[in-house]
């Protein structure tokens, strides 16, 4: 028989995995950033005490374990109201037993909560206490609404600052550029520009390749080709087997059974491919929901000028709104978000390609955290090897620019360290 749960149990649940889940998270190497909530947000008061205590240790910059807590509360004179240490151990438990990666999820439920209880008195209010509008918008402007938190100090900014070290959510697998960028953290946006078949979708394929094997929850979003398509490439660039031939099923023993085995090892990864079958269209609101809605934290978009905006939309402006639609939604979920791009035809010429060259940009280069240019110069320049590609880093917004050749094999839609 299933016992239901009274709403304020339930909530009084949320808040022990809140609190529990913030000092387990503390005692780790590298500790997630804590949700940010208001003292007055928890409904009981119990709650608010601890939740005072964990406050006093992130404005300090210090971590907020069990025993950390443990001194603030004895040393504030808190511990009782706080429900002793008993309480305070029981807290600890349901933190160990939180998904730590729902801790935010279950901090947004209690802000919820809190928005409907503080909604709830002031209709109370307005009917018993007769308010003027002055005194509505007042208690109006005490309520927490999702999505809406309290200014941080610097030194609770610091710690996540610190939070962040090591803690890359994605790279490009490029041992030169990766050591040019750093990795990509939670919020970062990337833009990979590229003429056509200059290997922008052969660099997206390889990263999400890469940052699979490696156990990053991985989208991939085909607005250009089919999810088939993308398959027959992950299966061509992972088994070095020919495209036209994966296309033609030309394939001889040997490469069959290679395609067997990559296909297989696909299988294991953390990997989605959704493409417009999937999402119903190619729409900007429909690609963004897809976005905003997936789990994965490496999602890659191939490609830009494939999503479809309004008639009566100015098409770069539309573009820009799209852009930084993905942007929002990877600052709000800590996501890395690489969007390929189509350069001008007009920029088609033997000098490699800049910002400006990125085909209705609607002001894309400047919403973006990371801008990688592609170059495949032997296309031109009969100098050049047929298996190099310039990669440009035409804006960084936490580094230098420049410039990295890797190695491009198109046959294979392959592209890999030099």
């Amino acid at each position: 028989m299933s016992v239901e749960l009274h709403p304020d149990e339930l909530l009084a649940d949320l808040e022990q995995a809140v609190l529990g889940g913030v000092m387990v998270e503390a005692e780790g190497e590298q500790p997630a950033v804590p949700p940010r909530l208001r003292v007055e947000e928890f409904y009981l008061e119990r709650h608010r005490e601890v939740w005072r205590a964990i406050l006093a240790h992130l404005e300090r910059g210090e971590r907020p374990t069990w025993i950390a807590v443990l001194d603030e509360l004895e040393r504030t004179g808190g511990l009782m109201a706080a429900g002793g240490r008993e309480t305070l151990a029981a807290l600890w438990q349901a933190g160990a037993l939180a998904i730590p990666a729902l801790v935010e999820q279950y901090a947004e439920r209690v802000r919820e909560a809190c928005t409907g209880r503080m909604l709830r008195q002031l209709g109370a209010a307005l009917t018993a206490e007769g308010l003027t509008r002055e005194e509505v918008d007042a208690r109006l402007a005490l309520i927490p609404r999702p999505g809406l938190t309290q200014a941080r100090s610097v030194p609770r900014l610091w710690g996540e600052v610190e939070a962040q070290w090591g803690r890359a959510v994605a790279r490009l697998g490029l041992d030169a550029l990766d050591r040019r960028l750093g990795g990509f953290y939670g919020g970062d946006l990337i833009v990979v520009g590229a003429r056509p078949s200059h290997g922008k979708t052969s660099l997206l394929v390889g990263v999400a390749l890469r940052q699979a094997a490696e156990g990053v929850d991985t989208l991939f979003i085909s607005l250009e080709t089919t999810g088939a398509a993308v398959v027959r490439r992950l299966v061509g660039a992972r088994g070095r087997l020919h495209l036209l031939r994966l296309r033609s099923g030309a394939l001889g023993a040997s490469e069959y059974e290679i395609a067997g085995a990559v296909v297989e090892w696909l299988r294991t990864l953390p990997l989605e491919i959704r493409d417009t079958r999937d999402l119903g269209t190619a729409r900007a609101d429909r690609v963004l929901a897809a976005v905003s809605q997936t789990s994965a934290r490496l999602i890659l978009i191939d490609h830009l000028q494939e999503v479809q905006t309004g008639e009566d939309d100015v098409r770069a402006q539309a573009l820009g709104r799209f852009v930084g639609g993905l942007k929002e939604i990877s600052v709000r979920d800590g996501k890395v978000i690489m969007v390929a791009a189509q350069l001008l035809r007009a920029a088609d010429r033997t000098q490699r390609p800049v910002l400006a060259d990125i085909k209705e940009s609607g002001g894309v280069e400047e919403k973006a955290d990371i801008v990688l240019l592609l170059h495949y110069a032997a296309k031109r320049d009969q100098a050049r090897s047929q298996t190099e590609l310039d990669i440009i880093i035409a804006k960084n917004r936490d580094g230098a620019t420049g410039v990295e050749t890797v190695r491009f094999l198109p046959e294979y839609g392959a592209v890999e360290s030099a």
